[in-house]
């Protein structure tokens, strides 16, 4: 009875190591699961902020772009506008020159 006792004491204590031994790999692994999910939390961040700002981004180059056709119209209406009156003016003065020389020569009055 007593190589029963001492071989069941025996197996208790390791069992009792082994028991020990896989909590400790249970709190190792532990960790690295941790670890892992910050390192996963951390890229998940980072690709949010890269989405976030690359948005950011195009929606600044729309509205540059936006302000930049707006101005572009503007000049253009404003030569438009310009050649407009030009050609009104040369219009009017080229009138003026016909009716200066026809009512020179008695034509128009």
């Amino acid at each position: 009875m007593a190589d029963d006792a001492a071989t069941a004491l025996k197996l208790a204590k390791e069992n009792e190591k082994q028991v020990n031994l896989l909590w400790k790999n249970l709190a190792a692994n532990e960790k690295k699961r941790q670890a892992w999910e910050k390192e996963q939390q951390d890229y998940i961040q980072r690709v949010e902020k890269n989405l976030v700002d690359a948005v950011n981004d195009v929606n600044k180059r729309l509205t540059d772009a936006g302000k930049i056709i707006n101005e572009n119209e503007k000049n253009q209406m404003t030569y438009i506008q310009a050649i407009e009156k030009n050609l009104i003016k040369g219009l009017a003065d080229v009138q003026k020159w016909v009716e200066k020389e026809f009512s020179k020569k008695g034509i128009f009055g």
